[in-house]
């Protein structure tokens, strides 16, 4: 490929989903949950939710597997509930030189009426 068949086009926006400030958040139907191990020794795996927003924008959601409450609560809910996770407080730096621990919140309200699991959260017509 050449230069002049890379030019133009739009930069594709990241999905991850990050906490910046107390009070951040997101809500979604959550459509997907998987472990992701790190590859990196110094951060520990995490657990990736996948939300999807009401415009249709599917959001990734990564929570260390060392924060065990969160991802607890996070492991009860059901694919396809609506959920929130929310940046509630910063907490204790746990190692000199890393940023403080970002205490967690997580919200459900309840299953998503229009959530299919075939396909994901939207209303499934048969064919005919």
């Amino acid at each position: 490929m050449t230069t002049d068949e890379l030019s133009g086009g739009s930069e594709v926006q990241s999905n991850w989903f990050k906490f910046l400030s107390p009070g951040d958040g997101i809500k979604g139907t959550l459509v997907g949950r998987r472990d992701q191990p790190s590859n990196n020794p110094m951060f520990p795996d995490q657990l990736v939710c996948e939300l999807k927003k009401a415009d249709g924008t599917v959001w990734n959601v990564g929570v260390s597997t060392k924060k065990e409450g969160t991802v607890q609560r996070l492991k009860n809910v059901k694919i396809g509930e609506i959920i929130a996770v929310i940046f509630e407080k910063e907490g204790e730096v746990s190692k000199k030189g890393f940023a403080p621990a970002k205490y967690l919140q997580v919200k459900t309200w309840g299953m998503d009426p229009n959530f299919n699991e075939l396909d994901g959260g939207e209303e499934a017509v048969p064919q005919m």
